[in-house]
């Protein structure tokens, strides 16, 4: 328990009238009710609204100082928290949640990780927190009798839901963390994450199961390779396979915001680059659409509805300076990226003469990508 904290940041700066209309306005986009608890047979856990509290939460970088946030909150289940903010926020980010109680003045903070930064338009994006335990919902809201029943079979054991994988580390001690599963099969698990791992390392999966089990995998790391700085891909083979076809993770059951997410065509030979990128758009919930050729890119682009190209200015034989005037003659009309490890004011200069309407720099960084991407959707969307 602890109490809050003033010195806090608003990056949205609405009162409690215009937070109601922007959580009705993202409610609406996601064809969702805003009703009091959202509670079908579809979804696994009872969600509860909770718009209207003053909420504040707290990121953890690895590497600085907590930064604290006031958040405009959407709804809250017993493993995790939506929330919309007025910035991007990185997947796999640590945070702590500060949650008033209803039964006297104390807060309770409960800490998670991040899953999901949706950017809508502007500066508002739709943001997923889940907790690394489950929580009692009747701190926080009163609950119907019929609900009370349910809130108790959500909590259950404080790890049930969640995919740990615990490794063996130096000194015989053990690590254990939550992880959201990229790759899940029978006989590998593979996900992202901000550690480099030595192959051979051997590890133990908990695998969440839907009767409320749990089965335990023992396995080896098979390869981490790094696709960024602080990122990796983990990739562990099982020593038996398992079935996994009982196997549930409680993240996938958030349902999407926004229905039909913006597409991305990116076009560039590097299979690097368009790895990266794949990766990094699917973090902010853009589906990226991969072509490594001009030809490609066309044939793509008269079966995708595309909202942004990301354009390599040196594609082997072709420059990215006539494929972006080629777009403009065929009649795409969205906005184009030109993308390049040359800054030199020469290229930039032809890439925007050429038809693109900015320039981002290789190594591509996600903020920067994310910033961009922002610009661009919220000057069409104004």
């Amino acid at each position: 328990m602890t109490a809050i904290s003033n010195s806090t940041i608003n990056t949205l700066n609405v009162g409690i009238r215009d937070r109601q209309k922007l959580v009705d306005y993202v409610n609406a986009l996601g064809h969702q009710q805003a009703a009091l608890t959202v509670n079908d047979s579809d979804r696994r856990n009872l969600r509860v609204d909770f718009q209207n509290k003053n909420i504040q939460l707290e990121v953890i970088p690895e590497d600085g100082a907590a930064v604290r946030f006031d958040v405009v909150a959407r709804n809250l289940s017993n493993r995790g928290f939506a929330f919309i903010h007025g910035q991007f926020v990185h997947m796999d980010v640590r945070c702590r949640l500060y949650l008033p109680q209803i039964n006297d003045d104390r807060v309770y903070s409960v800490e998670g990780y991040i899953t999901r930064s949706r950017h809508i338009r502007g500066l508002i994006h739709e943001v997923v927190m889940i907790f690394d335990h489950p929580i009692d919902l009747t701190r926080f809201v009163k609950l119907a009798p019929s609900q009370l029943k349910k809130n108790l079979r959500d909590r259950g054991d404080d790890r049930a839901g969640h995919v740990i994988v615990a490794l063996m580390g130096r000194n015989n001690k053990t690590l254990k963390f939550a992880v959201t599963p990229k790759v899940l099969d029978s006989e590998n698990i593979t996900f992202h994450h901000g550690l480099r791992f030595n192959p051979g390392m051997v590890c133990v999966v908990g695998l969440p199961c839907k009767d409320g089990s749990q089965i335990s995998a023992v396995g080896r790391i098979e390869s981490c390779n790094q696709i960024e700085e602080n990122v990796y891909v983990v990739s562990v083979d099982y020593d038996k396979p398992i079935d996994c076809t009982q196997v549930i993770t409680w993240m996938d059951q958030w349902i999407d915001v926004i229905p039909d997410a913006r597409k991305a065509l990116v076009i560039d030979d590097d299979p690097d680059s368009n790895r990266i990128l794949d990766y990094r758009l699917k973090q902010m919930d853009v589906e990226p659409v991969i072509a490594s050729s001009s030809e490609q890119a066309f044939d793509l682009l008269n079966e995708h509805k595309i909202d942004v190209v990301l354009l390599d200015i040196y594609l082997g034989e072709e420059l990215g300076f006539d494929v972006s005037m080629k777009l403009r003659e065929i009649g795409y009309d969205g906005p184009i990226v030109a993308i390049s490890s040359d800054t030199s004011l020469n290229t930039e200069g032809h890439s925007l003469a050429s038809g693109c309407n900015t320039f981002l720099t290789k190594p591509i960084k996600p903020k920067g990508l994310q910033e961009i991407l922002a610009r661009l959707w919220n000057s069409q969307d104004n």
